[in-house]
């Protein structure tokens, strides 16, 4: 079970860099966003499933799509020689 990660809450999807596409079917628009205004909103010990607390910013819309983003390491990590 090497390289293998279990994350059941929002604080833990937070602290491992874990992020939220978040998509509107209605509008057709999207985002991405950090699990931190989630956390704050909702608690660290909450389950990461916050689809049933999000309404589209544009129009209002409920029945976001909630996908799960991993972390994305830093440019400098990427880079050879860096």
């Amino acid at each position: 079970m090497s390289g293998e990660i279990t994350l059941s809450t929002l604080g833990q999807f937070h602290d491992q860099g874990y992020r939220f596409d978040l998509w509107c079917p209605r509008c057709q628009r999207g985002k991405t966003v950090t699990a931190e205004k989630f956390v704050s909103k909702l608690r660290s010990d909450h389950p990461i499933k916050v689809a049933d607390h999000v309404r589209c910013s544009e129009c209002g819309g409920k029945g976001i799509e909630a996908r799960i983003r991993p972390p994305t390491p830093d440019v400098n990590q990427r880079l050879p020689g860096q």
